[in-house]
């Protein structure tokens, strides 16, 4: 190519490039928009317009030949879907095909078309426009024509791709021989492992649906487990006198799945359930109808002793972690510091608490 003629075709691609940047930002924070009100949660989605330098390597390669490189080239702005999930990943197309024109799709190596004895990285590529739905308002009409390039993976398909670009073995044909079984047992791997973490998923689900159902049936015997003790708080009177004793006493309460503190994901005060699940079985108890008993025989004026210690600090607190407290009061004898620094206390925090037990 010549070179005036591919100096004109990078200041062209600089002029419109801020217009790929604004494109790919707003097309990000739609989809993420879109993912969680369809209930979809994803590892990630991000976007990037192609830099200048990208571009001028892409005109530069032998062997390509643009004759209008901004309408030829389909990847100016892109934007990746991370799922968490395998099976997320149709229901992530269904939604781009609803809310978008897409122009094209490309499924790089799908299952239904990997033969058994080659390997590589599963992604879905689509090439999509703007709806004209979408284009009509203000802030999306600058936008109309313009190609974007969305790709939908898994977290483990990034993985693969990222390693693999690492490798750098674009073909089978590229690949040493003493090289291709090591290839194709690690792609295999990777694939039985997304394979695996939707059966996961699905055999937690079920746990957590079997528990729901004993609970709502007055099936009490069943072990204590994160989900059934979720569950039994959630349908006990019990609970209602926790947090009534509590509120009475001065604590402020909030239900499980509120986020006042703003926790991250990983560290929210639904662990609280868990603590509790944990707590109560190394106290010995087995069944959901141990821990209705021991709640019921608690002294609930351990909120009250919590409240008037002599930190005179507010207390704010879930069902779950009143019930936590309720089964230390019970237990005060058999409790140890350790028991409650191991699932989530802080340590002046459970000094607070077993000396408010202990003073009953």
């Amino acid at each position: 190519m010549a070179a005036s003629r591919k100096a004109e075709q990078i200041r062209s691609y600089e002029e419109v490039r801020p217009q790929y940047v604004a494109l790919s930002a707003s097309l990000q924070n739609l989809i993420e928009s879109l993912l969680r009100s369809e209930g979809i949660r994803f590892h990630l989605v991000e976007s990037r317009a192609k830099t200048t330098e990208s571009f001028s390597e892409k005109i530069s390669r032998p062997g390509k030949r643009y004759k209008s490189p901004l309408s030829d080239m389909t990847d100016l702005c892109g934007v990746r879907v991370i799922c968490n999930f395998h099976d997320d990943i149709a229901k992530v197309i269904d939604i781009l095909r609803t809310e978008f024109v897409v122009k094209e799709e490309q499924f790089s190596n799908s299952r239904e078309s990997l033969e058994s004895f080659r390997f590589g990285y599963l992604s879905y590529h689509l090439i999509c426009q703007i709806s004209e739905r979408r284009y009509e308002l203000p802030e999306w009409r600058q936008f109309k024509n313009l190609n974007v390039e969305i790709q939908v993976r898994t977290v483990v398909q990034h993985a693969w791709s990222a390693v693999s670009h690492i490798v750098n073995y674009k073909q089978d044909s590229d690949v040493p021989s003493a090289l291709q079984r090591k290839l194709n047992r690690l792609a295999g791997l990777f694939e039985l492992v997304d394979e695996q973490f939707v059966e996961i998923r699905n055999e937690r689900l079920n746990n957590q649906l079997q528990a729901k159902n004993s609970i709502a049936s007055g099936d009490k015997t069943i072990k204590i487990s994160a989900y059934s003790v979720k569950e039994f708080l959630a349908a006990s009177d019990v609970t209602k006198l926790l947090v009534d004793n509590a509120t009475e006493a001065g604590f402020d309460i909030y239900e499980e799945g509120e986020n006042p503190y703003n926790f991250t994901d990983d560290e929210t005060d639904e662990d609280s359930i868990s603590h509790l699940s944990s707590i109560s079985q190394r106290l010995g108890l087995k069944s959901v109808s141990d821990l209705e008993i021991a709640l019921k025989s608690a002294n609930l004026s351990i909120f009250e002793r919590l409240i008037n210690d002599d930190d005179g600090d507010s207390w704010s607190a879930s069902p779950a972690f009143l019930a936590i407290l309720a089964l230390i009061d019970v237990y005060k004898k058999a409790i140890k510091k350790e028991d409650l620094t191991s699932n989530g206390f802080h340590e002046s925090i459970a000094d607070r608490v077993i000396k408010a037990a202990k003073a009953a």
